[in-house]
């Protein structure tokens, strides 16, 4: 069995390596040519645009890793059938359901790999490449980048901002409402045109003025330091432009944001479901393995079955995109809306593997029962 299992690892490898090669060079040279003229027009030399596709590498390698993996683990099985091996290995006694225990064993340990090396190298990659594409080709400057209208809660202050800059850590425009010790009136509003917050954390207010209804008084101040505890620069997620929407964040660093934007009272279902599906996305290989095996019982034409996986591939991503799309807008918990297309596909798919399992067991034993 050992030297059974070297064999279609090697093999698999091979194929694996062979499709990714062909997807992650496709996928580089779709994108060179959409965004050629961009590229020329910012003047970049051509050793940066290399680097940044360099950097982009890792990611794209991530991204296409599951639906290689399907296409790789399909072409497998259909070569086995056809050059007769699988017939063989079945006359010595090897039972088919060794190579699904393969199959789905192999699937475990490549997404742990898959999950690790998105972590590790394709999350840092790719944001770095949309540093480069927004700063030294369409020359925008991350510190300009802006968010408007923001809201969130610090202690017994609520706090509005008409316009913040999150990677400089500056706004304008602030208004801060500073609560009763019951949380039901209002002690003091303080407004300022500027501010800014300090390396350690201190928020400074300019030109502004402290009203309290209560004694109907209004005082002006030049400068006012206010405790605050909030990062201005987990704000970045909002707005996609500064090229840093939630895929481009680690899982630790999405975690860090979700819990700093619940105490400030935001919305963090988009993060959480972005969360999820990092570990679902890299869950999606088990589910591709799976389906590899039902694809390769349904036919042993490598162009039926390939041109099968490709179908499946796109509905799959399509479902995918639908569920966290609701997840995203509350229709359905982060969750679920992560999950779900896992669990659909994946229950189809033991479903397909049981009968499977069933009928083979039945003839197994009307074979024995007629030998007696």
């Amino acid at each position: 069995m050992k030297i059974l299992g070297v064999y279609l690892l090697k093999q698999n490898l091979f194929l694996i390596s062979t499709f990714l090669c062909v997807g992650a060079g496709l996928f580089i040279i779709t994108d060179l040519f959409e965004r050629l003229n961009e590229f020329l027009s910012s003047g970049l030399g051509p050793g940066r645009v290399i680097y940044y596709f360099l950097l982009k590498l890792p990611n794209i390698i991530y991204l296409i890793l599951p639906a290689v993996y399907l296409i790789a683990v399909v072409s497998q099985l259909v070569f086995l059938e056809n050059s007769r091996e699988r017939m063989a290995l079945a006359s010595g006694g090897v039972s088919p359901f060794v190579i699904m225990r393969f199959v789905i064993i192999y699937g475990v340990f490549l997404a742990a790999a898959q999950f690790v090396f998105g972590q590790m190298l394709g999350i840092p990659g790719d944001r770095e490449a949309a540093r480069i594409w927004q700063t030294e080709v369409r020359g925008k400057i991350f510190e300009e980048a802006s968010v408007q209208g923001l809201w969130f809660r610090e202690k017994q202050n609520i706090v509005h901002i008409g316009v913040v800059y999150p990677v400089a850590q500056t706004g304008e425009n602030i208004v801060v409402y500073v609560l009763d010790e019951e949380g039901t009136g209002i002690d003091e509003i303080i407004k300022a045109r500027k501010f800014y917050v300090t390396p350690d954390e201190q928020w400074k207010l300019e030109d502004g003025v402290s009203l309290k209804p209560d004694h109907y008084s209004a005082a002006a101040f030049k400068d006012m330091s206010l405790p605050f505890n909030q990062n201005l620069r987990v704000f970045q997620v909002v707005d996609r432009s500064m090229g840093m929407e939630p895929s481009r964040l680690s899982m630790s660093e999405l975690y860090e944001v979700i819990k700093r934007l619940e105490q400030s009272g935001s919305n963090v279902e988009a993060l959480k479901t972005a969360l999820y599906a990092k570990a679902a996305y890299a869950f999606s290989i088990i589910v591709m393995g799976v389906l590899a095996l039902i694809i390769t019982r349904l036919t042993s034409n490598i162009y039926k079955a390939v041109a099968l996986a490709i179908v499946i591939i796109f509905f799959y991503h399509g479902t995918n995109t639908l569920f966290v799309r609701m997840g995203e807008k509350s229709i359905v918990s982060p969750l679920v809306g992560a999950w779900l297309t896992n669990v659909i596909f994946l229950s189809c798919g033991l479903l397909r593997v049981a009968r499977t399992f069933i009928a083979a067991r039945l003839t197994t034993l009307s074979v024995m029962g007629r030998g007696r």
